[in-house]
């Protein structure tokens, strides 16, 4: 038995925490920085997305028709939106992860008005009831983004200030999911929910998927 499905925004609560993969990324240097880049152009390269683990329960069995849920998964990794500036005028970060959120679909995390870190506060979370006896882990997971941007400024002459950087953040919302050790897992699960079942799953489990 699995469920799995995106929960909403409310999942995400504002907290500041270090993010290892854009570790001495800058936010922004100011409104001057806007001004001067203003109207520029974006261009991005090496845009990935994939579904990273954040929480899970501990591994428990359950009876048939007994209630599973991710509502009191404990944390095992911590993201944080950030953009590392690596040449030129830096910008505002929450401008640039809105650009790429034009890009991807979003929101994503860091945009105004949202969250920039995956801290969970209990509200979005699966819930569901055990088909058959056996061990569950229930999880959430977040979907990561990342990107290399270029910014051209808008400014007339052909020495116009460049801006190069790196973007990390992720997709507004959770995924959530409840999987059986008992069975093979489902390719069409999000990953990071499938990864909860090999890390709390026993050896030689079904849903370990190893």
């Amino acid at each position: 038995m699995r469920r799995s499905e995106k929960a909403g925004a409310a999942g995400i609560a504002a907290a500041m925490v270090v993010l290892a993969a854009a570790t001495g990324c800058s936010g922004s240097s100011g409104d001057s920085a806007s001004k001067a880049c203003g109207g520029g152009r974006y261009t991005w390269s090496n845009v990935s997305q994939r579904s990273t683990l954040t929480h899970m329960t501990t591994l428990r069995a359950h009876h048939k028709g007994e209630g599973i849920s991710s509502r009191y998964a404990h944390e095992i990794a911590r993201y944080t939106a950030a953009v590392r500036t690596t040449a030129g005028p830096e910008l505002p970060a929450s401008e640039v992860i809105h650009a790429l959120s034009g890009k991807v679909g979003g929101p994503l995390a860091g945009e105004k008005g949202y969250a920039t870190t995956s801290r969970y506060d209990g509200s979005g979370y699966a819930r569901s009831r055990a088909e058959a006896p056996g061990r569950y882990v229930a999880a959430r997971a977040i979907e990561r983004v990342e990107a290399d941007f270029r910014y051209r400024c808008a400014a007339p002459g052909e020495d116009a200030p460049t801006t190069r950087g790196h973007v990390a953040t992720f997709q507004v919302g959770d995924q959530v999911g409840v999987v059986f050790c008992g069975s093979a897992p489902d390719r069409k699960e999000f990953a990071g929910i499938r990864e909860a079942a090999r890390l709390g799953c026993h050896e030689g489990d079904p849903g370990r998927g190893v």
